[in-house]
Order: structure tokens, then sequence, then C-alpha cells
């Protein structure tokens, strides 16, 4: 007899059984694509580049959202938000990401639902896999070993988006907002959804001029910075990019 009072959350697949099957699929597609496994995580390392693709479960209800980052391995883990409300990953191999985004649902929403069938969650993982991979490789095709961003993101790109950035803060409707933001240049140069930041960016780019030999353009880099908006996990990257100058 059916139970026609039982809840949604009822006719869920458990924890524990989609993480089974998120395991299984997600961990064998990914694996082919060059990721070591772990519980919750999946790593790639391509040249310079670490890949990482995170599970995490949501704080209420059954659901979870999927979160991709890359970063380069001679740089310092960034213990800060690279967007607003990005977490940051305590177990992410101890390296914090200099790009980081959502995968999102194909509604456009952050979280997944858990499935009710055990075929449906393995469509869905599926398909997260696909697109978290093909995330990152088009990603990590346009950062190469990182040298490419300084060329694409020499310091008046910057200047001139910081401007349109004061505009946008400015901007009096959500339309205006959307046109100001798609007209910078460093959200340009990257798929939309990760959606590059200002302080963020030119802290990448302090380091990787500093990696790559080209401490002159630090300088300018660091003028950059709209100090009235820096928060306290970012300035400690500041100051250190000063001290190497001396």
């Amino acid at each position: 007899m059916i139970c026609r009072g039982s809840s949604l959350e009822e006719a869920m697949l458990d924890s524990r059984k989609l993480a089974r099957i998120r395991r299984r699929i997600v961990g064998s597609y990914l694996s082919e694509k060059g990721y070591a496994v772990s519980d919750k995580e999946y790593f790639a390392k391509v040249g310079h580049q670490l890949r990482y693709v995170r599970f995490c479960a949501a704080k209420y209800g059954k659901a979870f959202d999927v979160h991709i980052a890359l970063h380069f391995d001679f740089l310092p883990p960034f213990e800060f938000a690279v967007w607003p409300g990005a977490p940051i990953p305590s177990e992410m191999c101890s390296e914090l990401c200099a790009l980081q985004r959502l995968v999102r649902n194909n509604a456009g929403g952050q979280y997944y639902e858990y499935p009710k069938t055990e075929a449906a969650a393995a469509a869905m993982l599926h398909d997260i896999a696909v697109r978290a991979a093909a995330g990152l490789d088009e990603v990590g095709e346009i950062c190469g070993d990182g040298q490419r961003l300084i060329e694409l993101i020499p310091p008046e790109v910057l200047w001139a988006d910081l401007a349109i950035f004061e505009r946008l803060l400015r901007a009096g409707t959500i339309e205006e907002q959307n046109r100001l933001s798609a007209s910078m240049r460093i959200r340009q140069l990257v798929p939309e959804e990760w959606c590059l930041h200002v302080t963020p960016t030119l802290i990448l780019l302090g380091y990787l001029a500093r990696y790559y030999r080209r401490a002159d353009l630090i300088p300018a880099y660091l003028k950059i910075a709209p100090m009235d908006r820096v928060n306290a996990k970012q300035a400690p990257y500041i100051e250190d990019l000063h001290r190497r100058l001396t």
C-alpha cells in the first residue's frame, strides 16, 4: 500500500546511496580525464595548473552544490573569496584557488536536489561531471601557464575595468549593471560564469608577474587596488607583494 502522504524528501535517495552513485559515475568519468579521486573532491594537475571539482552538501535539506576551481602550483594558496559568497574550501588540497565558480543546475540555480531514483541520479551526476571537466578545460586553455594572463590583462586593462566597476556599483537598474559587467575586459576573457573581480585578479596578476620575472608590472597592478574595498583576507597578499618589491 502506498502512503500518499509521504513527503517528497522521503521519496528521494538518501545521502549514502547518492554518494555511492557519485563515486561510481563521477569518479569513473573524471578518472578517465586524469583526475585523482577522493571522497568529495577530484583533483588534476595539468602542467602548472591545479584543477579541482568539489561536491558540497547544502546546510539544509537534501541538496548539494558543485564547485570547480583552477590554481597554479607555484602560487601561494589564496585564502579569500574570489567572488562574493564564494566558499573557502578548507579541504581543497590546502590550495585555495585563483579562479572558482559554481557548476549550476540546468535552471541556473546553485543547488541540485537529491533525485528519486538511481537512474536519475546517475544521469544527473554524469552531466555534472561532463560540464565540470569541460568548464575547467575551457578556462585552462585560456589561462595556460599563467603568462598569457599577463599579456591579456596588463595594468591599463584593469584600470579601465575598475572604472567600469565603479559605474556598475552606482547603476540604477539590473539591466545597466549587467551591461556594464559584460563590458569589463576581464569578464570578456573567460566564460561569463567565472565572473572575475578586479582585486582578486590584480592579486593573481601580481604573483604571476613576480614568478615570470615581470616585477616591473607589480607596482602598476598594486596601484589599482581599491583599498576601501580590499577585505581583511585580501590585504595580506597586497602587503606581501609590496614587501617583495623592497
